[in-house]
């Protein structure tokens, strides 16, 4: 084919579709600022190179022809996929980018709901302290807890809501807390890290506030290393260095945000990373102490460490008893993703637990009526609420083989708060699932 026979009318046409695409291959991605605070606006680079590499190769078309064109472009495709593929993995060593401002992405967490299936946790239902930095500016270190060091709320890139950044210095992060833990408790808390790194975190009884203390802190605690290597735990009291012991059943994985689940009854310590039980350990904790105090520490990490959604709650009611005596149950244990009726993978345990209630008693017919907080406006929180109570029953058919006829679903929004909502642990309490006998 010659350069004339290209530039007739159908050969330019099929030319311009060609440089067309080429130019548009990658759409205009957001400037995010790394970890190390650098300004990196890659998306025009990528675009204006885009274009020129289509205009080249539109010009050597006219000299060698459509053919030598189209190879030409699947060369580019291949190399396209290639730094994508480094980019991928540039990312899972951890070169997370945080961002300046609120826009945030969904969360690269890989888990399903169905992989947690052997997941045993209960989440708690009273709320003892609830914290996603929602209400914190960027850049500040949130109200509501104390240090003897440095740190700040950030939103992080490609992960959804705001984080409470830990500088890899070396500290101690201590929720104000009023009172102290009943026997069973619960807390959660999502991490993440951007390399291989270690998060302390303890459990402890103490009889004054001391944000400056070292090692083991307090009278007797529970001390957990969660890392990306090896999982540490080792309860002390004054007299006795009690239990030591690793795990290395699932780990924290770098670049990923990985669910914390803790479940302390008396003296049984439970642990899990996402899914999967970590430490069951019957005599873990020291029972006779009065227990008051939660802190995160980063004295053994490389690099910043980052963590939210941290909820410490009254460990859940015998929900057999409480919906078959008492004909209604509320429970605060099924989550979902932030207005959205998806579920939560660490809901899994407590809908179980409502499924084998549901199973032991054929007889029983259920309304599961969804609640929320007052974020967002009314007519917005209705729909909602109508939607995630029927995801529940959805998951309840489809997973447990709950006959649907046995369940009515409506929603309330945000209209009967059981709560105010001038506080997060007052929205967290907001936000429930209710379960009621017909």
């Amino acid at each position: 084919m010659t350069a004339s026979e290209i530039l007739k009318p159908a050969g330019m046409k099929k030319l311009f579709i060609v440089v067309l695409l080429l130019a548009l291959v990658h759409p205009i991605r957001a400037q995010v600022i790394d970890v190390k605070g650098k300004v990196k606006d890659k998306s025009v680079e990528r675009a204006d190179q885009k274009v020129d590499e289509g205009i080249d190769e539109g010009l050597d078309a006219v000299e060698e022809g459509v053919v030598g064109l189209f190879k030409k472009k699947d060369t580019a495709k291949d190399e396209e996929e290639s730094s994508d593929e480094e980019q991928a993995s540039e990312k899972s060593r951890g070169k997370m980018a945080e961002s300046t401002d609120d826009e945030t992405n969904q969360s690269g967490r890989k888990q399903s709901i169905t992989s947690y299936s052997k997941f045993d946790f209960i989440a708690g239902e009273t709320i003892i302290f609830f914290d996603d930095f929602s209400k914190d500016p960027v850049g500040e270190f949130p109200a509501k807890w104390n240090t003897n060091n440095n740190a700040e709320v950030v939103t992080v890139g490609g992960h959804s809501g705001k984080w409470f950044k830990l500088p890899a210095d070396g500290g101690n992060y201590i929720p104000e807390l009023k009172g102290t833990f009943p026997d069973n408790v619960t807390i959660e808390f999502d991490v993440l890290m951007t390399d291989k790194n270690t998060l302390g975190a303890t459990y402890y009884s103490e009889a004054q506030f001391d944000v400056d203390a070292y090692g083991v802190p307090g009278e007797a605690g529970a001390e957990m290393d969660i890392n990306t290597d090896e999982l540490e735990y080792h309860s002390y009291n004054e007299n006795d260095n009690g239990i030591n012991t690793t795990s290395s059943k699932a780990l924290v994985e770098v670049g990923t945000p990985t669910h914390i689940s803790i479940w302390i009854q008396k003296s049984r310590f439970r642990m899990y990373i996402n899914e999967a039980k970590v430490f069951d350990i019957p005599k873990g904790v020291f029972s006779e102490f009065k227990y008051n105090r939660f802190r995160f520490n980063t004295y053994n990490t490389q690099s910043d460490v980052f963590v939210t959604n941290v909820r410490i709650a009254v460990g859940a009611p015998d929900t057999r008893n409480q919906l078959i005596t008492e004909g209604r149950l509320v429970t605060r244990g099924i989550l979902f993703d932030t207005n959205s009726d998806k579920i939560k993978p660490e809901s899994y345990g407590c809908i179980k637990e409502i499924a084998t209630v549901l199973k032991e008693n054929p007889s029983v017919n259920v309304m599961i009526v969804g609640h929320t907080d007052s974020d967002g406006d009314n007519t917005s929180n209705l729909d909602l609420s109508k939607r995630r109570a029927a995801a529940v029953k959805s998951f309840l058919s489809k997973e447990f083989g709950i006959d649907s006829s046995r369940m009515q679903t409506d929603g309330k929004g945000e209209s009967q708060p059981a709560d105010n909502n001038n506080t997060p642990e007052g929205k967290a309490q907001n936000r429930r699932v209710e379960f009621i006998k017909l």
